[in-house]
C-alpha cells in the first residue's frame, strides 16, 4: 500500500504550490524554537560566558583598567604625598592606641591572676580586668597625643605608612602621568566611542553604503538577535553550533539582515597583517575587505593575491551580481588565465619612440628572470650575463622587426 502511494505523494510534491505549503508549514513549525534558541538560547550562553571560570581570557593592558585618583602632574606627588602623610598619622595613632590599651589589659591580667592565685587560699572571688572597647572608635584615629606617650612605637610606624604613601604616589604618578610634548595622542589604546567618533560606520553586509570604500578597523555588534547570534559563534567557535544558530536566523527571515556595522578608514593607507598559516587572516580580514569594497556606490579596483584561489572560488559570483569584472592571472594554467605580457610596458615606449626607456624595461624583465640572488660560484656569472645579454638582444630585435611590419 505504501510503495503504491510513494508516486502519488512525489507527483504532488512536484506541484509548485504544493512544495510552497510543504515550505511554509516547515517554517511555522520551526519558529518557536528556532526563536527560543536566538532568545533564551544566547541569553543564557552570555550570562554562562561571563562566568570567569568559563571566560579566561587574559586582561592584556591592565593600565587600561585606571584607578580612580591619577595624578599627572608633579603637583600631584606632593598633594597625593602631603595626603599620604596625614593618613599615615591618624592611621599610626589609631594602632598605638589600640597597642597601647591591649599591652595595658595583658599587663594587667597577668597581675591579676598572680593575685588571684594569692588570694585564692583565702576563698575570696577572683577579679579580672576589662578591655577598654572603646578604643576601637574612629575618634581614635585624630589621637596625636601617642606620638608623645609612645614615641617607640608611633614614629617607626609613621615614616613606614608615609614612604608606602610616597611610593604609591610615585608610582602613580610614573604609569598614569601625560607623556606628550606637543605630540599627536597619547600612550593609551582608542576607546569604542572614539573610533565611533573618528572612523566611518557602513553596515556589516548585504547593504550598500555612500562613499568611498575603505579598510576595515573594527566591528561593532548590534543589540539585536542577529548581533547576539553573532557574538555567540565568535566566543563560541562551534561549527556545528554555528550552524544551528544560522539555520535559526533563516527561519525567522533575519540570516541576511546587519548584525552590527564596520568602522572603516577610508583614507589612503598602507596596511599590514601578520599573522600565522590559519591563524584567521582571510576570515577576519581579507574577505570583509573584499566585501566591503564591493558593497561601495563609488567601488574600486582590487588586485588580490591568491595562491590557493579560495578567494575566487568565494568571491567570484558575488562581485560579478555586484558589477565587477573579475580576470584570473595564473601562471600555472594559462589556457585558463587572462593574458599577460611582461614586456607591455617596453611595447608601449617603443611606440612612443622612446627606445632608451624600451631598453630599460626590456633589461629590467631579464634581471627578474635570470639574475640570483646571493653570490655566484665560479663561471656561473658568465652565464647568467650571456643570458641577459641574449634575452635582451632578442626581445629588442622582435620590437624593431613589429615596428617596422605597422
Amino acid at each position: 500500500m505504501f510503495k503504491s502511494l510513494k508516486p502519488l505523494i512525489r507527483k504532488l510534491y512536484e506541484y509548485k504550490s504544493i512544495r510552497i505549503i510543504v515550505y511554509w508549514c516547515k517554517r511555522i513549525l520551526l519558529f518557536i524554537p528556532s526563536l527560543s534558541l536566538l532568545t533564551i538560547g544566547n541569553a543564557l550562553f552570555k550570562l554562562v560566558y561571563a562566568l570567569p571560570f568559563v571566560n579566561r581570557q587574559r586582561k592584556r593592558f591592565e593600565k587600561e583598567s585606571k584607578p580612580f585618583f591619577r595624578f599627572k602632574s608633579v603637583k600631584s606627588i606632593a598633594v597625593m604625598g602631603a595626603i599620604g602623610m596625614a593618613l599615615s598619622a591618624m592611621l599610626s595613632s589609631y594602632l598605638v592606641t589600640i597597642v597601647r590599651e591591649l599591652f595595658g589589659y595583658i599587663y594587667k591580667l597577668v597581675y591579676s591572676l598572680r593575685l588571684n592565685d594569692l588570694l585564692s587560699e583565702a576563698s575570696t572571688t577572683p577579679q579580672l580586668p576589662v578591655f577598654d572597647w572603646s578604643v576601637l572608635l574612629a575618634r581614635n584615629l585624630f589621637n596625636f597625643n601617642v606620638f608623645h606617650l609612645a614615641p617607640i612605637l608611633a614614629v617607626p610606624l609613621f615614616i613606614l605608612f608615609s614612604v608606602i604613601g610616597w611610593k604609591s604616589a610615585w608610582i602613580n604618578f610614573e604609569q598614569y602621568r601625560d607623556y606628550n610634548a606637543n605630540e599627536s595622542g597619547d600612550d593609551r589604546f582608542i576607546d569604542e566611542k572614539q573610533l565611533i567618533q573618528q572612523y566611518k560606520k557602513i553596515p556589516d553586509k548585504a547593504k550598500t553604503y555612500d562613499g568611498f570604500p575603505g579598510i576595515p578597523v573594527a566591528h561593532i555588534s548590534n543589540n539585536t538577535l542577529q548581533g547576539w547570534a553573532l557574538q555567540s559563534k565568535m566566543k563560541w567557535r562551534s561549527p556545528k553550533f554555528g550552524k544551528l544558530l544560522l539555520a535559526s536566523e533563516k527561519v525567522l527571515g533575519i540570516a541576511n539582515k546587519s548584525s552590527g556595522y564596520y568602522l572603516i578608514e577610508d583614507d589612503t593607507v598602507n596596511t599590514l597583517i601578520v599573522g600565522m598559516t590559519r591563524s584567521g587572516k582571510g576570515e577576519t580580514f581579507v574577505n570583509p575587505t573584499i566585501d566591503i569594497i564591493s558593497r561601495s556606490k563609488v567601488p574600486s579596483s582590487m588586485i588580490i593575491s591568491d595562491p590557493k584561489g579560495e578567494l575566487y572560488q568565494s568571491s567570484y559570483k558575488t562581485l560579478r551580481k555586484r558589477g565587477f569584472d573579475v580576470d584570473v592571472l595564473s601562471f600555472q594554467n594559462m589556457d585558463w588565465s587572462m593574458s599577460y605580457n611582461p614586456l607591455a610596458q617596453a611595447v608601449d615606449y617603443a611606440k612612443k619612440g622612446y627606445y632608451e626607456k624600451t631598453q630599460t624595461e626590456v633589461n629590467a624583465v631579464a634581471e627578474s628572470i635570470y639574475r640570483k640572488e646571493g653570490r655566484s660560484s665560479g663561471n656561473e656569472d658568465y652565464w647568467i650575463n650571456s643570458s641577459i645579454s641574449l634575452f635582451n638582444a632578442i626581445a629588442m630585435a622582435l620590437i624593431d622587426r613589429a615596428h617596422e611590419t605597422v
